[in-house]
């Protein structure tokens, strides 16, 4: 199967979604690829690939992208991980992507192909109600950037780290729970440090016990930062609305495969893979209180928060990583150029 992906750049998205996959198809001796990041549409040959994968193509200046793909006989599979359209206004990116024509250049590539691929099923339903045959690849863990190595129990006395990694547009996310973690901090300031990864919350600076560990905008720096620090609890609020039901799941999964116990709310991506009080616990509020009571939990009893961490690595580690999952992308290009059926 010969490939070819269009990326917008060569960032952290598009490592996880397309450049990780293809990596461990053309390791298997499964298929070929080359990537057209933006600036290289014109190297693009017809004649030498049998699928174009587009990865969130939203620049209008390549509206013609997918068009000239499907014009010369080229299967093409548009690659979406959010559902925009539902973003919300308090979002920093809402006033950008509608201001510079960016949902009008996805509509037209969405339209053009001749199949999208999206990382939930909520994104799936919405594409499929508009008609598109769609198909739902997860997001896994690229396990040459992700360190695989079991949690190690807590050392007598050693403080226990809870954390939080997210960027400026997860501010809304993390709200309830930054109350609960402080109150936490305050109970016990001899047991407890807090972390946050990549950015901290404003009035948080100069607190106590608090520290930000800032890491390269890529995702192999940010594997590489989350698996040092072998957080013991990392928490993923995630506020409800539709925008974030059809998020992936992927916080949760990092959090594992980096040893720690995850705390996630009990809404969309986590609800539909966290086992409670197995693989992780979910919130069943956004409220501080509800917060504070599931972390108190994990601070206050060893025994559950270490097997919880231990459980969630063996689910990461053992049915999320690309190198057990990278095939169902070679069933989709396959389906979708007429090789064979899922």
């Amino acid at each position: 199967m010969r490939i070819a992906a269009f990326t917008n750049d060569l960032a952290s998205l598009a490592q996880i979604r397309v450049l990780a996959p293809l990596k461990v198809l053309q390791a298997q001796g499964l298929a070929t690829f080359q990537v057209f990041p933006r600036g290289a549409d014109h190297l693009f040959r017809p004649a030498d690939f049998d699928v174009a994968l587009l990865q969130r193509i939203e620049d209008p200046g390549r509206i013609q992208v997918a068009s000239q793909f499907t014009s010369q006989g080229v299967k093409a599979i548009y690659e979406l991980d959010d559902l925009l359209w539902q973003l919300p206004a308090s979002n920093p990116y809402h006033n950008i992507i509608r201001g510079l024509g960016m949902m009008e250049t996805m509509d037209a590539h969405i339209a053009a192909c001749d199949a999208c691929v999206v990382t939930t099923p909520p994104l799936a339903d919405f594409l499929t109600a508009r008609g598109k045959k769609t198909f739902v690849l997860p997001n896994q863990i690229d396990e040459t950037l992700f360190r695989l190595t079991p949690p190690v129990p807590l050392a007598q006395g050693a403080k226990i780290k809870i954390g939080y990694a997210g960027s400026i547009t997860h501010l809304e996310d993390i709200q309830p729970a930054i109350p609960a973690m402080l109150k936490l901090l305050q109970m016990y300031p001899e047991r407890v440090e807090l972390v946050f990864v990549t950015c901290i919350p404003p009035g948080l600076e100069q607190v106590p016990g608090v520290r930000c560990v800032t890491c390269p905008n890529s995702l192999d720096a940010y594997a590489r930062v989350l698996c040092k620090l072998r957080l013991d609890i990392a928490v993923a609020p995630i506020a409800r609305h539709d925008f974030n039901d059809s998020k992936s799941d992927v916080k949760f999964i990092e959090y594992a495969v980096a040893g720690a116990a995850p705390v996630c709310s009990n809404f969309g991506p986590y609800q539909r893979v966290v086992r409670h009080g197995e693989t992780g616990v979910l919130v069943g509020e956004e409220t501080p209180q509800a917060w504070f009571d599931a972390l108190r939990l994990l601070v206050e009893d060893d025994v559950v928060r270490e097997r919880i961490r231990a459980t969630a690595y063996a689910y990461a580690a053992g049915e999320r990583t690309m190198s057990r999952n990278a095939t169902k992308w070679l069933e989709v290009f396959r389906t979708v150029c007429g090789l064979s059926e899922l």
